[in-house]
């Protein structure tokens, strides 16, 4: 069809990895028109049993990473 797929590695906890994901795609295609945000994770314990490191584990991936992904790909996306 004609279409092509760039994979990317990615650590949505790491905003050094989220600002080199951006700007490889951008290098790569020259713009970027959607972002799929959709990394998440859940430790699954009992409530009583999750720990700091655990929860700051959910918490990094899917609302620091979500938020800070849709941010660096906004960022190349605003100035079209």
């Amino acid at each position: 069809m004609g279409w092509k797929a760039l994979p990317l590695e990615l650590d949505v906890r790491d905003l050094t990895s989220i600002r080199g994901m951006v700007d490889m795609a951008f290098q790569e295609y020259g713009k970027i028109d959607i972002l799929v945000n959709n990394a998440g994770c859940n430790i699954r314990k009992p409530a009583i049993e999750v720990t700091w490191e655990d929860w700051n584990t959910v918490v990094d991936t899917n609302l620091k990473g979500a938020f800070f992904t849709a941010q660096a790909v906004a960022q190349k996306m605003i100035p079209r």
